[in-house]
């Protein structure tokens, strides 16, 4: 009995060695080569990839003015002008170290982008430039000995001419005090300079061709520069040109006195296939606050009353031609040239 027990517990142990031996053989044979023990798979973090927004490359001019040039006399009379009239500027100042390719993309974004509303004037301060669209103008400035220049003058360099800003005005930077031929203060000269060359703006509103008239029609170049010169002490080049201008009020005057003007307008007009009221209704933007400064210190109130009178008056005849309208040009030169004057 003792034997047989014995051998029972060693069958029982045996089957549950057997047991365990096939466990471990199956296990053994799950993780052969072509079934290997995945690897710990690492669950990365998901980090968001942050792309930094696009920043416009630094620009080379200065809207804020070094202090030297915001005292000049150019400056300070822009600015004394600017508040008598109500207008606002914003200053482009290309210092010396602004490299080429930074020059012309950011000269063309000046003349041809909106940074400058039609409400405000840019002022461009050029340093010596000797290349690209800058490099033009600043030659044209040295060549003509201007000290300043506006869209009477600029347009005409570009290829572009129709879509460029016309409320610029560039600036000589070694001219901004003028120069020793400035006759009286120079903050008055610089300041009356300011007012010339916001006519050429106002007269660039009524005549996108300003620039290439003035360039290619001396009578016309003569007429605008005049009228742009009355009344104030901007330059003495354009002497000759303002007594012309002024003798042409003068004449439209005299016919108006000894009833011939009116008459005169009509033809004109009719000639041109309009009439009074569509010349009367079209309203251009007029400047004319230096004309009746002037005629009010020279003449008076009555005769700048007197230069008032009829339904188209000389008085409104010579402004709006002054500020390019080229209908009312047109019907100054047909009345003068048929009255013989």
């Amino acid at each position: 009995m003792k034997n047989m027990k014995g051998l029972k517990v060693h069958a029982f142990g045996t089957l549950i060695w057997l047991f365990f031996t096939l466990m471990l053989v199956a296990c053994n044979a799950h993780l052969t080569p072509e079934n290997p023990s995945p690897l710990p798979t690492a669950h990365a973090t998901l980090t968001a990839k942050v792309t930094p927004e696009p920043t416009d490359p630094p620009t080379c001019y200065l809207t804020m003015l070094p202090s030297d040039i915001a005292n000049s006399y150019a400056i300070q009379g822009w600015q004394e002008y600017a508040t008598q009239i109500g207008i606002s500027l914003r200053y482009f100042y290309f210092p010396e170290d602004c490299p080429v390719d930074h020059l012309e993309q950011e000269s063309q974004e000046i003349l041809y982008g909106d940074l400058i509303p039609e409400d405000q004037v840019g002022l461009v301060i050029l340093n010596p430039v000797d290349s690209g669209t800058l490099g033009a103008f600043y030659r044209h400035l040295i060549q003509h000995e201007y000290w300043q220049m506006g869209p009477e003058d600029y347009p005409a360099l570009l290829e572009n001419k129709a879509a460029v800003n016309k409320n610029l005005v560039f600036l000589r930077f070694n001219e901004l005090n003028g120069d020793d031929t400035i006759i009286g203060d120079p903050l008055t000269v610089l300041a009356s300079l300011a007012e010339h060359e916001y006519i050429h703006v106002a007269q660039s509103r009524n005549n996108p061709d300003l620039a290439n008239m003035v360039w290619t029609d001396k009578d016309y170049q003569y007429f605008i520069e005049g009228y742009a010169n009355i009344g104030n002490a901007s330059s003495q080049r354009y002497y000759f040109e303002t007594k012309s201008a002024i003798e042409i009020l003068q004449n439209l005057d005299q016919l108006n006195r000894n009833g011939n003007l009116q008459s005169r307008i009509t033809e004109a007009l009719q000639e041109q296939g309009t009439d009074a009221a569509a010349f009367i209704a079209a309203n251009p933007r007029v400047y004319d606050r230096h004309i009746l400064a002037f005629f009010l210190r020279v003449g008076g109130q009555a005769y700048v009353d007197a230069l008032q009178q009829g339904e188209i008056s000389p008085y409104r005849l010579f402004c709006r031609a002054g500020s390019g309208d080229l209908v009312a040009y047109k019907i100054i030169k047909e009345v003068l040239l048929t009255a013989g004057y």
